[in-house]
């Protein structure tokens, strides 16, 4: 049975396909369990041991991984951002609080108490090297290029007020790639129920969202921060691409390689609002040989050579 939703897309209205992973791939509207049931037949497709855990206490699941021969939890449902409480998806916003912990980790208010997780096997998670990881705070997506990870640190050398492209080597060794991006921060708070032999006891934790998100297209970054869309290369250099109506707060490629972007405006029917920059029409508008030119803009770059120009152009209205 199908029905639609606020913005008239069809969705199904079988509540099972919620609880399971086909309905993740379905129309990507569902509960933790969906969320579990997806990871675990992904991760063990390519090669990763991966489990479902689930407690019935606290109505939750969750997954396990198995990496070098030891357990990690993982839980996608706590780490996706929800704006309004509504279930909507923004896209590229993520966090990473329960990434790769221990058991020890998800039992304190860290880990958002987690309780009475149950596997069909012994999946004991004793390994704390990822407790306190460098992914800790990062909300944006992560990405691996010649070996070094790339993401957006919101907190790079103590500063609150902007984000940071940051390049983290395999040796541990952070440094910004260029000049950090003013960003706009929200408060929300999320619930966590702590058990003890005294009763329940809720916790409220503030976590601040920052309204900065990042891709990975043609051979560099482009992120939305503020009200515009920049790029910036692997060897640091900066470009302005566009501006936004408002801050986004979702920022992805689609299936025909086009950036698009999302709007953050506080209300679910118009987060769903989603506009993608299309590559011919820009291109034509914002075509240079020179970068010194003031116009010059490096959306995109199709043949991955360094330059924009006609080059990219002809590969452009070819495809």
């Amino acid at each position: 049975m199908t029905g639609t939703d606020d913005n008239g897309a069809t969705v199904s209205l079988d509540q099972d396909i919620y609880h399971s992973a086909y309905g993740f791939f379905y129309d990507r509207q569902v509960v933790c369990a969906g969320f579990t049931l997806a990871y675990s037949y992904l991760m063990n497709m390519v090669g990763v041991e991966c489990t479902y855990v689930g407690s019935s206490t606290m109505g939750h699941a969750w997954n396990k991984a198995k990496i070098d021969g030891h357990w990690y939890n993982i839980d996608l449902t706590f780490d996706n951002f929800d704006y309004d409480g509504s279930g909507y998806n923004t896209y590229g916003s993520m966090k990473h609080r329960h990434f790769l912990k221990s058991d020890a980790y998800f039992g304190t208010e860290a880990g958002s108490f987690h309780y009475n997780g149950t596997t069909y096997d012994d999946c004991t998670a004793d390994d704390t090297a990822f407790d306190e990881a460098f992914w800790d705070d990062v909300q944006s997506r992560i990405y691996t290029v010649n070996g070094d990870y790339y993401y957006l640190d919101p907190y790079y050398n103590g500063r609150y007020s902007t984000v940071t492209l940051t390049r983290r080597s395999a040796d541990g060794t952070e440094e910004a790639l260029c000049d950090s991006f003013s960003a706009t921060r929200l408060g929300f708070y999320a619930s966590s129920t702590e058990i003890t032999d005294s009763g329940r006891t809720i916790h409220k934790t503030l976590f601040d969202e920052v309204l900065a998100k990042l891709s990975y297209l043609d051979n560099r970054f482009y992120l939305c921060a503020g009200n515009a869309i920049y790029s910036v290369t692997l060897d640091g250099r900066r470009f302005y691409i566009c501006p936004l109506d408002a801050n986004a707060c979702g920022l992805g490629v689609n299936g025909e390689h086009n950036l698009f972007y999302q709007l953050y405006t506080g209300t679910k029917t118009e987060n769903s609002h989603i506009d993608a920059l299309d590559k011919v029409e820009y291109f034509r508008q914002h075509i240079s040989t020179d970068e010194s030119d003031s116009d010059y803009n490096n959306y995109p770059d199709i043949n991955l050579d360094g330059y924009v120009n006609a080059k990219d152009y002809t590969y452009i209205i070819q495809a």
